[in-house]
């Protein structure tokens, strides 16, 4: 059942988040953006393992794509847009992906994103999604 992976894989992540943060090796010495580069790091690897393991459950791909937006917004794109190649009906991805191309600049592409998503959303029946996605697409509308 697809909510029960989805929660599986939540609960693995934030315990390795949870696992990371106690870590010993983090001493009083180190600075915060060096322990958060390390526990970046860690994380990355460990949702790494998690794709390798389960490839067909989007949420494992969309929590790396997640994680590599703090640091490498290139690879995060790259696997946004896996996601939507992939699984057309996750609707998560292209709110961020849009969100992603916004900020690029690459305003087309955003407002294009965020109407597959609405798509996706309203075949999900998901309605909040939809909400932000028409919201985030009318707002790159009106303010070119």
């Amino acid at each position: 059942m697809r909510s029960n992976t989805f929660f599986k894989t939540a609960v693995k992540i934030q315990k390795t988040a949870s696992e990371l943060q106690n870590n010993t090796k983090f001493n009083a010495t180190d600075s915060r953006y060096q322990r958060q580069g390390v526990m970046n790091n860690k994380l990355i690897e460990q949702l790494e393992r998690f794709v390798q393991e389960d490839p067909d459950d989007p949420f494992n791909l969309y929590a790396l794509a997640l994680e590599y937006l703090k640091t490498d917004t290139t690879k995060a794109q790259s696997l946004f847009e896996q996601l939507t190649d992939r699984h057309k009906d996750y609707v998560p991805t292209y709110y961020q992906l849009g969100q992603l191309y916004a900020e690029q600049g690459r305003t087309e592409e955003a407002i294009q994103t965020f109407e597959r998503g609405v798509v996706a959303a309203r075949n999900a029946g998901d309605n909040k999604a939809l909400r932000e996605m028409e919201g985030a697409r009318l707002a790159l509308l009106y303010d070119n």
